[in-house]
């Protein structure tokens, strides 16, 4: 979520897409060396109209979710990392998600415990 910042003034990224692929490169290798089991939960969508309408230095686009979420598919495939799929999953809980442009009513983020929680459980008996 932080990654996609899009600065007002200069339009750019806090974390270029090119660098965001390079950054998850050195997690799963940093991750992979220490030997645990490594799951990817993908980012969740955002209310972008009431985001971007709070003046502050920077904006937000759900386009730009959608497009670092497939780069982290593609290295998390390539890498044999297991996806928790939040982002779908959420997005497909109905239109009142939000208590502010980001945050969920407590709800939203109970259904999402339970089926982080329901995914996890068979995950952690695999070898």
């Amino acid at each position: 979520m932080h990654d996609i910042k899009t600065y007002r003034d200069s339009g750019k990224k806090q974390v270029a897409i090119e660098n965001y692929a390079s950054n998850l490169r050195v997690i799963i290798q940093t991750i992979t060396a220490m030997k645990p089991k490594m799951v990817w939960v993908r980012t969740t969508p955002l209310d972008e109209n009431v985001h971007n309408a709070r003046g502050v230095g920077f904006l937000r686009f759900n386009v730009d979710h959608e497009a670092y979420n497939l780069v982290a598919d593609e290295i998390m495939h390539e890498a044999a990392v297991p996806v928790i799929d939040l982002h779908t999953f959420t997005a497909n809980l109905g239109p009142d998600l939000y208590c502010d442009h980001v945050h969920f009513h407590e709800p939203i983020r109970e259904k999402q415990d339970a089926y982080i929680a329901g995914w996890l459980d068979p995950f952690k008996s695999r070898p």
